[in-house]
């Protein structure tokens, strides 16, 4: 089970790679999580 924190993405001010390997590692955790969020950010106007 991960913590909270294992779930949180870099901010807007980290570098773009961190950012990248944050999201890569998250997907490969759970990437069931993942495609749910995306579906959200593409329906958001539903």
């Amino acid at each position: 089970m991960h913590s909270q924190d294992d779930l949180l993405l870099p901010g807007a001010t980290d570098s773009y790679d961190r950012q990248l390997n944050a999201l890569k590692g998250l997907i490969a955790e759970d990437p069931a999580r993942v495609s749910q969020v995306m579906r959200q950010w593409v329906n958001v106007d539903d």
